[in-house]
């Protein structure tokens, strides 16, 4: 696991098909609809103003911003690897060969009583950039600078990036830099795992625990409005090694 993460090391291709091909991930991990559901209560949450969203680590995944662009018109992904910005502009700009995000926009238009149609052109349109970034700088959207956004969205990012709890605390205090005072900030992703797999190359990933993170928002000076956990039990799994998923919504005071 000790692989560098880059374009070249990282199929973004094979992550999409093994994780996001239903809205049920991968059949090792009973996902089900958890962070879809959850994200779909949450963007609603009263706290929650303004137009401006940084999506931080997207992948190359829309599912959250085609949730999100329900509530923001102006949403900027964001990515380390150039080849998952590659995916996400190839769905923005309705390459053919984009993933197919169609069964995720389906049961999100079933949510919201709005058609696939529908949604999709108000992604397309509320999407106004996919940037680069990097979660250990000071600016982690560096060489770039943007006025501070009203609310952030991570999934599945800061346990892939950040190598310690160090690390960790550091990279949540250098994304509060780009959140307005009083923005929100919504982070989702797993507990307790170790790795997960992609192709051939296993991934290392921070162990983390809920208290874990709650913690690290209330130190870069956070107050936490909503968190959900769900164990799981799943089974011995060469996929991945999580037993939990978390939501936690905070407010940067």
């Amino acid at each position: 696991m000790n692989t560098e993460y880059n374009s070249e090391t990282f199929d973004s291709k094979d992550y999409l098909q093994r994780y996001y091909q239903t809205i049920n991930g991968h059949q090792d991990e009973n996902y089900d609809n958890y962070f879809i559901d959850q994200l779909l209560d949450v963007i609603n949450h009263n706290e929650i103003n303004g137009s401006s969203l940084l999506d931080v680590g997207s992948g190359p995944c829309m599912h959250t911003a085609i949730i999100s662009s329900k509530r923001f018109s102006n949403i900027y992904l964001s990515d380390y690897l150039r080849s998952n910005r590659e995916e996400l502009t190839k769905w923005l700009k309705n390459d053919q060969s984009a993933h197919d995000w169609t069964s995720f926009l389906e049961y999100i238009s079933k949510k919201e009583s709005s058609s696939v149609e529908e949604i999709s052109k108000r992604t397309k349109e509320s999407v106004k950039g996919c940037i680069q970034i990097d979660v250990n700088l000071t600016n982690p959207l560096e060489p770039n600078w943007f006025n501070q956004f009203d609310c952030m969205l991570t999934s599945l990012c800061l346990e892939a990036a950040c190598p310690d709890f160090d690390s960790y605390n550091k990279a949540i205090e250098n994304l509060s830099n780009l959140l307005k005072v009083n923005g929100c900030m919504i982070m989702m992703g797993v507990l307790g795992e170790t790795f997960y797999r992609v192709a051939d190359v296993k991934w290392g990933c921070l162990k983390l625990e809920i208290n874990d993170i709650k913690q690290a928002l209330i130190r870069n000076g956070h107050e936490v409005l909503f968190y959900n956990s769900q164990k799981l039990n799943n089974k011995e799994s060469d996929t991945s090694d999580c037993n939990g998923l978390f939501i936690v919504l905070s407010k940067k005071k």
